[in-house]
């Protein structure tokens, strides 16, 4: 799947970010605070941390989206430079597939803030969803392959706006088939019906 989103155009990373927020209310929107805040162990993240996780990271790209939306940005050195934004935005690609075992370490910029999710966490996503839904679409103005931003975690990484959007999306699967695992643990508090992750 991720290898096809590499490409993917605006239209399809909105089908697939629809995808991605059914599937969050189907599996996990009738759980309960425990099963919400349930961790495997004490060094993985429970399904309302991943939630919060997700839309933690996707809100730092708001305003830059914001303001190249307003015609405001001015690039910096590193967003000037060749060659690296597609670099990056194809080794991000590659990193967060989840097809791959090796897992990267969130930076703290990402990170869940909380330990404790609230039984609404599910309900806020999906709210978060629309809104990332709407500002993608907005983009469609914009020359987003062309479009060069930075990281919000380091901003020496630098990406197109439209390999940003790209990330996102397989950020967010990769997330959802971790939740899946979390839920279908032989530990987890309650059997619950859930469908299979996206692939």
């Amino acid at each position: 799947m991720t290898a096809m989103l590499r490409k993917a155009e605006i239209p399809r990373l909105v089908e697939e970010l629809a995808l991605v927020t059914d599937q969050v209310q189907r599996q996990f929107g009738g759980l309960t605070k425990i099963q919400l805040n349930w961790q495997p162990v004490s060094t993985e993240w429970s399904i309302g941390q991943c939630l919060e996780h997700l839309m933690i990271t996707n809100t730092t790209y708001v305003p830059i989206l914001q303001q190249h939306l307003a015609g405001t940005t001015v690039p910096t050195l590193w967003e000037r430079l060749p060659g690296l934004p597609g670099f990056w935005g194809q080794l991000m690609l590659k990193a967060l597939d989840p097809e791959n075992p090796q897992r990267i370490q969130s930076p703290a910029i990402f990170r869940p803030k909380s330990s404790r999710a609230s039984i609404g966490i599910v309900a806020d996503f999906v709210a978060h969803q629309a809104q990332m839904t709407e500002l993608m679409q907005a983009a469609q103005t914009l020359p987003t392959a062309q479009i060069i931003i930075s990281s919000p975690a380091a901003r020496w990484m630098t990406y197109s706006l439209l390999d940003a959007f790209r990330i996102m999306v397989v950020h967010e699967q990769c997330h959802v088939r971790q939740m899946h695992q979390v839920a279908q643990s032989t530990t987890f508090p309650a059997a619950v019906d859930l469908m299979e992750p996206v692939a």
